[in-house]
Formats: structure tokens, C-alpha cells, sequence
């Protein structure tokens, strides 16, 4: 993984490490097709299939794409797990804009998807603690999803 450092309004992205093509809608790799047709057909794309936009609608799709995977995350914890992590982090989560997320476990409800399966919540709690911390929750995020 490697951080791209800057945005030119281009959704065909480079990486400057390996020249791997991807698409900045959904962060795919684009290794089979070519990547400007991905970045027009993406599901994800809030440019109504241009391959250049804003970097507002990147910083919109960013937003909705570590909604969906925390979302994902959750959901997969126990419905207690979720709730608790929700609770310890209510305000990084606010702080983030994921006051939706907040809504559907502090009680009112729970996300879609969840299962009862416990998946050690105290470690994945402590986990996101550290991203917090180190600033790099939409990395470890992905690493969830």
C-alpha cells in the first residue's frame, strides 16, 4: 500500500510505486480491463461516468466507501460487540461524520448483516484505539471490510 499524494482530477490512478492502474471510486485494481472503461462503469462513480471530477466528489465517494466497510465491519460483530465499540468510540465517530453509523447501534437498532458471532470485540476495540490514535483508520478499515 502506498499513500497517492496528489489529485488531478483524473480517476484513473497510478501508483508511483509499482504502476499498478486503480480506480479512485472504489479503490479496485484495474489489472485485466483497461482503467479509464472501470473508472466510467464503476457502480461508485458520482460523475455520472466522466473519468475526471471534482476532488469534493472524491472526498464524497472516500467518505461513502469507509461508511460502507465500517458498516461491514460492525456487522459482522457480535449485535453487544458492535454496541460497545460504538459506545467507546462515539465521539471519533461523530468527529468523522459517522453520526449515522451511531444511530443504528446506540440502541434505536442495529445495522443489516449482523450476526451473533463473537470475533473477539475487545481486540478489535483496542485495534480501532490504535488507528485512531495513529490517524490511519480508513487503512486499517479496509483491512476489516
Amino acid at each position: 500500500r502506498m499513500p497517492f499524494l496528489d489529485f488531478d482530477a483524473c480517476f484513473k490512478i497510478t501508483c508511483g510505486n509499482c504502476g499498478l492502474h486503480f480506480c479512485a471510486w472504489c479503490i479496485q485494481p484495474c489489472e485485466t480491463e483497461d482503467p479509464h472503461d472501470h473508472v466510467r462503469r464503476c457502480r461508485y462513480n458520482l460523475a455520472n461516468g466522466n473519468v475526471f471530477s471534482t476532488l469534493e466528489l472524491y472526498e464524497n465517494s472516500n467518505f461513502g466507501r469507509r461508511s460502507r466497510q465500517l458498516v461491514m465491519y460492525l456487522g459482522r460483530q457480535g449485535k453487544d460487540t458492535a454496541k460497545g465499540i460504538v459506545a467507546k468510540f462515539r465521539d471519533d465517530f461523530t468527529r468523522l461524520g459517522f453520526g449515522n453509523i451511531i444511530q443504528q447501534y446506540d440502541g434505536h437498532g442495529v445495522a443489516p448483516g449482523e450476526n451473533e458471532k463473537e470475533r473477539g470485540g475487545l481486540d478489535m476495540a483496542a485495534e480501532w484505539q490504535a488507528a485512531l490514535e495513529w490517524g490511519d483508520v480508513h487503512e486499517r478499515a479496509d483491512r476489516f471490510a
